[in-house]
This record gives C-alpha cells, structure tokens and sequence, in this order.
C-alpha cells in the first residue's frame, strides 16, 4: 500500500518532472513511479462508474 500511496502523491506533487542535477534524463525510478501512477489510473478507469475519471496532470 506504501508503494501505491507513494506513486500517487509523487504524480500529483508533479517530481516526476524533476531531473537531478547533473543528469540530462530522469532516473530509472522517477520513470517506474510513472509508469505505475498510469497504471493504477488505468485501473480506476476500467471501474464501472468511473470511466470518466478527471484527468488531474
């Protein structure tokens, strides 16, 4: 639950933006912190009800 509750306020606090100093790319955690917000996103939206379910980035 720590993992899910932590991708959901990463994407919502927008550091999946953020590239570390030095670096010209994201690092391999920010992209999988992304990858499993859509995920989770993708699984509310399959939900009856919630198909419209705002887009909030």
């Amino acid at each position: 639950m720590d993992i899910i509750l932590g991708s959901m306020a990463f994407m919502l606090n927008k550091h999946n933006e953020e590239v570390p100093e030095g670096q010209t790319e994201r690092g391999k955690r920010t992209i999988a912190k992304e990858k499993l917000f859509f995920h989770i996103l993708g699984h509310i939206r399959a939900l009856k009800g919630y198909e419209n379910f705002p887009d909030i980035l």
